[in-house]
């Protein structure tokens, strides 16, 4: 089994610094912090590599095989330990014996001889329950060579790696190239060597990030390496670039579209981190950062997986908007409420008692009030009329879901692919009457004991035809009349909307129990006894809370705790090293309760996820909000 015992190391030696993140990939930069040398991922220089600067490759790598066991030399180029003024000495290890995969449990009994570099293997993993309490620079997996033809152990061997060590460089020998580092990087991979390009040039091949290519007739082996190491850092620089833009997962897939085995690589581990919960992804992201939809491996991804979970089991519509709900097509414009197709469809129907939800791919269903929310407000996909088999599943279960939970009276389909919901009616006990378009009229047509689905699409036509459109209206006007809906409080139609809202956020909306609104919509203040705790902030998709209001929210027990040590006075952000204590459960964006001394000092957003916050180099906690003098 995959090691279980996760235990906290101590921040390393080498100057590290987390420069951004994309759940398990990272871009750091290596020697001081004012002035870096180099970034990850970054190349690692052999014996007969191409001449490169430092801040390409921070690293050379050496292999002595002429002694038993194996040793391995990693050589600093330039000054990364503190005080950051000489090159320290080299790094060495006995690598020991590597059994294959399939033998794992059996012992291996590695030695160490260099506490700072750690080799590991499929086997450590499983048989050595102390090697958590190791606190390396650089991690070794010195399978991997055997372990990417297992694409499944090579997943779980990185994800344990990453989430065991997650201060330390990961270094897996032998298997980068121009075709593979966004996916390795992507995995928790750091340094990338030239193994495999030497090899390839000395069968007279190139890797572009296409992958192997015969080389010109003409060009010698060191030729041929030299245009797979540019081909290397031209990628390094990428994938630096896609990690500071939040673009890593469209990068990835465009990469590994041409490999099977990256493919299955990629699945698998979409797989393990939906399941575990451990890389959610973030709940609040910069402003101006997309989701960028790729193709349909998209489905799959943690994010999209975590938003499936919340509609099917956590979301519900506002207590004034459970009798009907119309949906609604997706529109390239984010937030929908801001395109000229949704402007269409809300003059014609638009009724406080009637709650709108948009259809859309990947994420299945995206309610009206989270539609500034990550990543519903963000994300960018190809659209080519036609819903894929996945993406009709995928629609089909999430609303199945939803009419199952909610039982609405009646559902106005308005975006709907054809044949659709056929299939969700097989997949709910609740009964669904359909209702063609043909069929709209006035009373008589609902049955209280079903859900009635009104169709006001004509076939092969657009939501926005006149003709749907006044079908659309029809349908609303009826619905209206049918189910007597009254128009509800505007102000306490907002406050349910922005509890939907604190329930994503915040995984539960108890601190808005006692609240009320005030202000001007969407602007809304959220008040506790006239006193303003919140702003809900529509443009940025999160609330910003007042200073005044830390004491209040503090005893809602809502919000996660971060504790710091005693001796740590609150002036600026909270760094690994002023953290005592910290939640196992946290993800990035995720605001938080600052506590010292049982006292609430602050409030801040989550920077890192539970795994990897407070040990990691770096900011751990933005810091928003400082406890005033004085406090509700």
């Amino acid at each position: 089994m995959i090691l279980e015992s996760m235990a906290c190391g101590g921040i390393v030696p080498l100057g590290l610094d987390v420069i951004s993140r994309h759940h398990h990939a990272r871009s750091l930069a290596l020697g001081d912090r004012r002035s870096p040398i180099a970034f990850t991922p970054c190349l690692m220089l052999s014996d007969g590599d191409p001449s490169l600067e430092p801040t390409d490759a921070p690293f050379s790598v050496a292999m002595d095989r002429s002694t038993m066991p194996r040793t391995m030399e990693i050589s600093m180029r330039a000054p990364l330990d503190p005080p950051f003024e000489e090159i320290s000495s080299p790094l060495r290890a006995f690598l020991g014996r590597t059994l294959p995969p399939s033998m794992s449990p059996a012992a291996l009994g590695d030695n160490v001889a260099d506490g700072r570099i750690l080799p590991v293997s499929w086997t450590r993993l499983h048989t050595e329950s102390n090697l958590a309490d190791h606190s390396p620079d650089i991690i070794v997996l010195v399978d991997a060579p055997q372990l990417v033809l297992h694409p499944a152990r090579f997943v779980k061997a990185m994800i344990t790696i990453r989430e065991t060590w997650p201060s330390a460089l990961i270094h897996a020998p032998g298997v980068s190239g121009a075709d593979t580092m966004a996916l390795l990087t992507f995995l928790g991979v750091d340094l990338h060597d030239t193994a495999r390009c030497r090899v390839s040039a000395v069968s007279g091949s190139v890797i572009d990030t296409f992958g192997p290519r015969e080389g010109q007739s003409d060009e010698l082996s060191g030729e041929l390496l030299s245009t797979s190491v540019q081909a290397m850092l031209a990628e390094a620089r990428t994938i630096r670039a896609a990690l500071a833009r939040g673009e890593m997962r469209a990068l990835v897939e465009s990469r590994a579209s041409s490999s099977p085995r990256a493919m299955e690589m990629l699945r698998f581990r979409d797989g393990v981190l939906s399941s575990s919960h451990t890389c959610p992804g973030p709940l609040i992201v910069r402003s101006g950062r997309r989701f960028e939809v790729a193709g349909g491996e998209v489905l799959h991804s943690p994010s999209v997986r975590d938003w499936h979970v919340f509609i099917d089991t956590c979301w519900h519509p506002p207590s004034q908007q459970t009798r009907a709900m119309v949906l609604l097509p997706c529109s390239a414009t984010k937030p929908y409420t801001r395109s000229p197709s949704h402007a269409a469809f809300r003059r014609r129907l638009h009724h406080p008692s009637i709650h709108e939800m948009v259809v859309t791919s990947p994420l299945g269903l995206v309610p009206r009030e989270l539609e500034m929310l990550w990543p519903a407000a963000h994300y960018e996909v190809p659209v080519s009329g036609r819903w894929s088999h996945d993406e009709r599943d995928m629609l089909c279960e999430r609303l199945a879901q939803v009419i199952e939970r909610v039982q609405p009276e009646v559902i106005i389909d308005h975006a709907l692919p054809d044949g659709l919901i056929e299939q969700v009616k097989t997949r709910t006990e609740h009964a669904i009457h359909i209702l063609e378009y043909t069929d709209i009229s006035g009373s008589g047509n609902f049955v209280s004991s079903e859900t009635t689905v009104i169709r006001t699409l004509r076939p092969d036509t657009h939501p926005t035809a006149e003709t749907n459109l006044d079908l659309l209206e029809k349908a609303g006007l009826s619905v209206i009349e049918e189910l007597n809906l009254n128009r509800p409080s505007g102000r306490e139609l907002a406050l349910e909307q922005l509890r939907s809202v604190a329930r994503r956020l915040h995984g539960s909306d108890a601190w808005m129990d006692q609240c009320s609104l005030s202000g001007r919509p969407p602007q809304w203040r959220v008040c506790f006894q006239g006193h303003e705790v919140a702003e809900w902030l529509p443009n940025r998709g999160r609330f910003a809370f007042r200073a005044s209001g830390l004491s209040f929210l503090g005893k809602t027990k809502v919000f996660p705790i971060i504790e710091l040590r005693g001796d740590v006075i609150l002036r600026g952000d909270v760094f690994a090293g002023m953290i005592l204590d910290t939640p196992n459960n946290l993800r990035e964006g995720q605001d938080v309760i600052i506590v010292s001394d049982e006292q609430v000092v602050g409030m801040g957003r989550v920077v890192a996820p539970g795994w990897e916050c407070a040990r990691t180099p770096g900011v751990q906690v933005k810091v928003t909000r400082r406890m005033p003098s004085t406090s509700l």
